[in-house]
């Protein structure tokens, strides 16, 4: 088991991939049939998901090799209950998906994250 240290280590190096990876999303073109259907599929994913879950999710956005949606909890005890819900969110797209949580803001209970969706390797086919 890692020590404290490493843990907030891996969870520091995390956010800065995730961070990278929401960069590069919004470099990608907005291939906006693809981008439009996809993001009322994933909204629909979503809306459905709240109905037993706490979670807000907000600024959903796709382009044309993935989407990304920023994600809210009232406290960290539901976020981590619904990061396997999120990690399977509209089962059978064939996207990767990649959740990483924000470090806590001192003070506040809220705890919130992003989930891109990469889904380069069935639009490519690599």
């Amino acid at each position: 088991m890692p020590s404290a240290e490493q843990a907030a280590q891996d969870r520091a190096t995390e956010r800065e991939l995730q961070r990278k990876r929401m960069e590069a999303h919004l470099q990608e073109p907005r291939d906006s049939a693809w981008a439009s259907g996809l993001e009322a599929s994933l909204s629909e994913s979503f809306e459905q998901l709240r109905e037993s879950s706490p979670i807000k999710y907000s600024e959903l956005e796709c382009r044309y090799l993935s989407c990304k949606a920023k994600l809210e909890w009232p406290d960290s005890a539901s976020a981590e209950a619904d990061l396997g819900k999120v990690a399977s969110l509209h089962n059978g797209l064939p996207c990767s998906r990649l959740v990483v949580l924000d470090e806590m803001a001192p003070g506040r209970n809220e705890t919130t994250g992003t989930v891109i969706f990469d889904c380069q390797e069935s639009r490519l086919g690599k």
